[in-house]
């Protein structure tokens, strides 16, 4: 466990349950199932001397603020707090002891009067975007960045190649961008002879260090339909989806908002470079 301070939630362990329950309501679990999911999914904490009790006053006042106090949680809450195991780690210092007792009367003050309503939760809207894996769009750049890059009004295309999930549960298109930039929309034949742009890593990463897998994923972020850009064309399904050597299992993640700096500057980076003729020290960085 690591404790910042004496108050209930200056430590890891609070938090992490405090952020659990709240997160799972928001996700429609009631609060008699979400406890015994917590049961197994903190098991290590619950066994713990040290981090059992704290386990208990975080789930406690958690569903107490939230009208949602079962009764053997808060059992469990007060035989600890009147058992008075927790402050044994407190000992050392008798300024942080005083401390740390008034907080904990606090909380038993809390359990032991009534509770408050139960609260509304308003549970996430998560987007999932319809796009369809395999399908192919173009991209125009418009943004001041591209101009300043000698990009602007031209086109960029990628492919999505799988779904990813993004926090608290979107689902996001993975896509893979080719490394080209034109002024018109290419031919499909002209798409298949492309290289996929690598991710994140710069060349000279691959060159020096010779990463074993290549990172030539990007999820998009998107949280509703109203943050995806307007300037893009749907190609539709025309490519397969290729088969790429050492391909990585991570992916980069970028919001629409940040898109053409982040692959501009990627592919200015890797114009004059092959990642595997790099991985395979066939081709040598140029300072």
């Amino acid at each position: 466990m690591g404790a910042w301070g004496v108050k209930l939630y200056q430590d890891d362990v609070t938090e992490d349950v405090k952020t659990y329950y709240v997160d799972h309501l928001k996700r429609g679990l009631d609060s008699d199932e979400l406890a015994q999911n917590m049961l197994s999914e903190f098991a290590d904490y619950i066994d713990d001397e040290e981090d059992g009790p704290l386990f208990w006053f975080a789930l406690a006042d958690t569903q107490w603020k939230y009208g949602r106090l079962l009764p053997f949680v808060k059992e469990k809450a007060l035989e600890y707090l009147n058992s008075g195991s927790d402050l044994k780690r407190w000992q050392e210092d008798g300024k942080l002891l005083k401390q740390r007792i008034i907080v904990l009367d606090e909380l038993k003050q809390q359990l032991t009067s009534p509770q408050p309503p139960e609260k509304k939760v308003s549970q996430y809207r998560l987007f999932n975007c319809e796009w369809k894996i395999g399908d192919v769009y173009a991209y125009k750049f418009e943004s001041d960045i591209s101009k300043e890059r000698g990009f602007f009004n031209k086109y960029i295309v990628f492919q999505k190649v799988r779904n990813g999930i993004w926090w608290p549960g979107h689902t996001e298109p993975v896509v893979r961008v080719y490394k080209w930039i034109g002024e018109e929309m290419p031919e499909t034949k002209a798409i298949l002879d492309l290289e996929v742009l690598p991710q994140f890593f710069i060349p000279k990463a691959y060159a020096e260090h010779r990463l074993k897998d290549v990172m030539f994923e990007m999820m998009l972020i998107s949280t509703s339909k109203r943050s995806i850009p307007k300037n893009l064309t749907n190609l539709g399904n025309i490519l397969p989806i290729q088969e790429l050597n050492r391909l990585g299992s991570g992916s980069r993640s970028c919001y629409w908002k940040n898109f053409e700096e982040e692959i501009t500057k990627s592919f200015l980076n890797w114009e004059s470079y092959n990642v595997y003729d790099l991985l395979d020290g066939k081709q040598k960085i140029v300072d």
